[in-house]
């Protein structure tokens, strides 16, 4: 099973921070841009994009 964490993290971006009012360029880029996947253990990296 492949990833795209690059979609992922778009859509988190769109669907958890916009909605909550972050609004900071700076910092949707950021979130955008790091890749939270590689900070997880193996077996949660299927939920490093979601809101938990």
């Amino acid at each position: 099973m492949t990833h795209d964490y690059r979609l992922a993290r778009e859509r988190m971006v769109k669907t958890q921070l916009i909605p909550r009012g972050i609004e900071d360029e700076n910092v949707l880029r950021a979130m955008e841009k790091i890749q939270r996947h590689l900070f997880v253990e193996e077996a949660l990296v299927g939920e490093a994009y979601n809101d938990h």
